[in-house]
This record gives C-alpha cells, sequence and structure tokens, in this order.
C-alpha cells in the first residue's frame, strides 16, 4: 500500500510531503513491516473524531515513569524502524500500540497539536525498551481518561469511535 490509495492524495500529490526533509533519502527496513512511504501519522484513535470531543491537553509517562502535562498530538513523526514498523499494510499512516517517534531532532521528535501548533518533545524510542504510543492518556468526552495510544485492536479503530467514549 502507498499515499497514493489514500484519502488526502486526490489534493496532495507529491509522496514528499509524507517524508521528514531530514531523511527524505532513508528508506525504513520493510522486514519490520514498514513500507517506506511514512514519516508523519496520525494517532488512530482521533479517525473520524469531532475536534470539539478531543481535550487540548493530554498526560504522557516518560521512560522514567514521571507524568508531563503536553498540547494533544494528533500527527507526529513516527520511526520507521521502530519494533512495531510504520504501516505496512495501511494506505494512511497510523500512530498506536508500540510505535515510537523518531528522536532524529535532538534527541526527540515533532507533533502536530489540535491548535495547528508543531511541538517537540523527547521520547525514548519504544524498540530500546523506552515508551511508544501507548503512553499518552488523556479525558475522552465521557470524562474518563482513555490511553489515546492503546485503544483495543485495529477493529476498535472505527470512524467516529472517539465521540462516542
Amino acid at each position: 500500500m502507498a499515499p497514493q490509495c489514500g484519502t488526502i492524495w486526490k489534493y496532495v500529490r507529491n509522496t514528499q510531503v509524507y517524508l521528514c526533509p531530514a531523511e527524505q533519502n532513508i528508506r525504513y527496513k520493510l522486514n519490520y513491516g514498514s513500507n517506506g512511504y511514512f514519516d508523519y501519522v496520525a494517532f488512530g484513535v482521533w479517525t473520524g473524531a469531532l475536534t470539539t470531543k478531543i481535550k487540548q491537553t493530554t498526560r504522557y509517562v516518560t521512560h522514567t515513569s514521571k507524568d508531563v502535562i503536553i498540547a494533544t498530538p494528533i500527527i507526529c513523526e513516527e520511526d520507521g524502524n521502530n519494533k512495531g514498523g510504520i504501516n505496512g499494510d495501511n494506505v494512511e499512516g497510523l500512530h498506536n500500540y508500540t510505535d515510537a517517534m523518531k528522536t532524529i531532532h535532538r534527541g526527540g521528535a515533532y507533533y502536530a497539536t489540535l491548535d495547528g501548533s508543531v511541538r517537540w518533545q523527547r521520547e525514548t524510542p519504544a524498540q530500546k525498551g523506552g515508551l511508544g504510543a501507548e503512553d499518552y492518556f488523556t479525558i475522552a468526552p465521557s470524562g474518563k481518561e482513555i490511553n489515546i495510544g492503546n485503544i483495543g485492536g485495529y477493529d476498535t479503530l472505527k470512524w467516529g469511535w472517539w465521540n462516542k467514549q
């Protein structure tokens, strides 16, 4: 699969926008499940979510088990060589389970937030015993805290799932 099959391709028509300019010449280890086409991915929990139902802040648990409040990540730059691979069979990138952000930018990664800003975050790659996508928690529309990275399986990732939580 490739971005050319995804929903935004008709607006983008350039595979380079899916890749970080700092790593445009890198192809991921395809044996990890990567198709090598994506750096930027969206947290799968937000598929079809109404922006009015997403909280502006998220609790992130660092590799030292410290809680840090950060702006809620919507799109991030994912490490294509982590244990979970990256988008081996998806037409659009999803960030969840043990997926880790890249650490090539001063030991961290950039991510886009709901308000349209881009933030930097230090993250220990999951493949090195650090944490991954499952280490982010926020308040669902119901008021219950939900883990936004590990949401119970791909069958949970149905359009608009978040809106009903």
